[in-house]
């Protein structure tokens, strides 16, 4: 997975709630200071309060891990019980459907890798394909099996429910934030961006081609959260509520990330005019910064959420951070779509929009 520039934190999800899974637990003293206890979630409030991305980024990597170990056990047990209805071994049984899955490796498909990876001039095509043609082999495999374990955990021989919560942050749309699909679509995505930072630019089409797959279930809903490493940011930022004014947010924001060089002032009023906005109207709101404050209220509402890079993506509350592939949103989706089915709704945090 291949993060942004303009991303300072790494990782994929995000937390309101204390570290502690349970009230008894959060009511544990962790220190007593001349007579009076101070409790674990007064600890995790006043670190919430002072150092929110860093409180974030370890409860992001306290879930990952347990999450990654639950994938793990859950692997292992599925492959188990599938393996003793066949009157197998787990060994032989991998053997068998990964061998029967992985899609063959082709002097075609070691070209093509070979093609988009270039290796170094003078490398021996003797030394590298061997490698390659190995990696290749060993991807498949992989893809393979995890192949099978999702229709393992699909069927109902190996029917799986995970309670196992990620954690989440409530963020909700507000007045001023442009929002597109269906209202009252069961997914919100809360969307921090930045017009200027390149793997947001990146990350439109997917958002884009997401759209277009769940046109009924998600709705996008736009919060800003232009970095001070870019000059032009907050400026176009500004600028795009001014277009939002006269109703042609979306139509503005595809045309700045389709052009960088437009994010100066006077792009941003080229850009205007190529969309018959009111000139004097949009002028006189970009110079006065009639949306300043508007911005700077989303950027807070980011930062009390954990946000500390861009992009930076909330699926029902749940952060995906970085320029991820669409397959990464479309599971998110898909998985908040199965907890909502399955009435396990969890809990969502205020702490965000406090």
């Amino acid at each position: 997975m291949q993060l942004s520039l303009c991303t300072f934190v790494v990782g994929a999800l995000v937390v309101t709630a204390p570290l502690a899974s349970g009230a008894q637990t959060m009511g544990r003293p962790v220190a007593v200071v001349l007579g009076s206890p101070i409790l674990e979630d007064d600890l995790d409030q006043w670190w919430e309060r002072e150092d929110a991305a860093e409180y974030y980024r370890i409860r992001r990597e306290a879930y990952e891990g347990r999450r990654r170990a639950l994938d793990s056990l859950l692997a292992e047990r599925l492959l188990a019980s599938e393996a003793r209805r066949r009157d197998i071994s787990v060994a032989t049984l991998l053997q068998n459907e990964v061998g029967r899955r992985a899609r063959p490796v082709t002097e075609t498909s070691v070209a093509e890798f070979l093609t988009t990876n270039p290796v170094p001039p003078g490398t021996s095509p003797a030394v590298v394909t061997p490698i390659v043609e190995a990696m290749l082999k060993q991807r498949a495999q992989d893809v393979a099996r995890e192949e099978f374990l999702r229709a393992l955990r699909a069927s109902d021989l190996g029917t799986v429910q995970v309670m196992l919560e990620p954690p989440r942050t409530a963020l909700t749309a507000a007045p001023h934030n442009p929002v597109r699909g269906r209202p009252g679509a069961p997914v919100d995505v809360v969307v921090f961006s930045d017009f200027e930072c390149p793997f947001c630019r990146r990350t439109e089409p997917v958002l884009n081609r997401l759209a277009e797959r769940f046109p009924v279930e998600v709705r996008f809903v736009w919060k800003h959260y232009p970095l001070s490493i870019h000059p032009n940011a907050a400026g176009a930022a500004e600028a795009s509520q001014c277009a939002h004014d006269q109703g042609r947010f979306w139509a503005y924001h595809d045309a700045l990330f389709a052009d960088h060089a437009a994010l100066d002032e006077g792009g941003l009023v080229e850009v205007a005019r190529r969309f018959d906005l009111d000139r004097d109207l949009f002028v006189a709101c970009l110079r006065s910064h009639a949306h300043a404050a508007e911005v700077k209220a989303d950027a807070e509402t980011g930062r009390r959420a954990g946000v500390a890079g861009t992009p930076t993506v909330f699926v029902n509350g749940v952060a995906l951070v970085g320029a991820l592939s669409f397959e990464t949103y479309e599971r998110a989706v898909l998985d908040e779509l199965g907890r909502l089915r399955s009435g396990e709704h969890g809990s969502l945090a205020t702490g965000a929009n406090r």
